[in-house]
């Protein structure tokens, strides 16, 4: 049965004002049935998913609506839906990294570093060192000219006992 969109987003907001987050969440998850691509409405979901504590509910529904931007080409909304995905759980790596991948195609490399440092830190932490390094060398790659980066891929090689690779990063 279709739903009158309108109707329901209407009672979806009279949910929220009243505090009845999960007649709300269910109002417009009635409305994305009929139109997943409608992101503005999922963003609504997640925030509400945010507002009542379901952070793993409103990781993935804001993880959709971030993809959805992506593979549109809107760069600039991905970047701010990832960032409220990170202030919902900012434990979550996969999202930093996805976050510093979306501001390398922005050419935005200082802040895609930022991100990339978070992962390799988180990376190295686990004993993931060879995950670690690849984000080393695509960071040098990326701003080949910041030694602190080269630094850190020279030690992150010794520490593998590649010693020619460190040697030359040094």
């Amino acid at each position: 049965m279709a739903v009158n969109k309108n109707k329901a987003l209407a009672a979806a907001q009279r949910f929220v004002q009243k505090g009845l987050l999960d007649r709300a969440i269910r109002e417009y998850l009635s409305v994305v049935e009929n139109e997943p691509e409608d992101v503005r409405t999922w963003l609504k979901i997640g925030d509400l998913y945010s507002r009542k504590g379901s952070i793993s509910q409103a990781v993935s529904t804001f993880e959709r609506v971030a993809g959805v931007y992506e593979s549109k080409g809107f760069f600039l909304k991905a970047v701010a839906v990832y960032k409220q995905i990170l202030d919902v759980d900012p434990t979550l790596i996969d999202m930093h990294l996805r976050l510093g991948k979306v501001y390398v195609k922005l050419n935005l490399m200082q802040e895609a570093i930022g991100q990339f440092q978070l992962v390799v830190g988180s990376l190295e932490r686990d004993n993931r060192h060879k995950e670690g390094i690849e984000l080393l060398r695509k960071m040098v790659e990326l701003v080949p000219g910041d030694e602190a980066n080269h630094l850190r891929l020279a030690e992150a090689y010794a520490r593998d006992c590649e010693n020619e690779a460190a040697i030359g990063e040094f």
